[in-house]
């Protein structure tokens, strides 16, 4: 059975996540684990999307007077949230 391929479980608690793949919490874990994932990247990956929320709304307003350094800051949030996704989406091609 191929587990969290694509990775489209990281976007929920690892509790749910679990469930829906119908193995407990220990064994996703120790699947993680084994695979270079220490910990479940799902509050990570949450604040990383409501960083780059803020910034966009902060853009938005026209509030704020470096916009181009805001700019350049929300682009490395896009950047670090899309690396840690292609991270986790490598890590999890396998097979248990």
């Amino acid at each position: 059975m191929a587990f969290l391929e694509g990775g489209g479980y990281f976007d929920l608690p690892i509790k749910a996540a679990s469930t829906q793949l119908g193995v407990s919490v220990d064994t996703l874990k120790r699947v993680c684990r084994a695979n270079n994932i220490n910990r479940w990247p799902f509050r990570k990956l949450k604040s990383l999307g409501n960083l780059i929320e803020r910034t966009r709304r902060v853009l938005d307003d026209g509030t704020g007077q470096e916009t181009m350094q805001k700019l350049a800051a929300l682009q490395v949030l896009e950047k670090q949230r899309q690396l840690m996704q292609v991270r986790l989406s490598c890590s999890c091609s396998f097979v248990a």
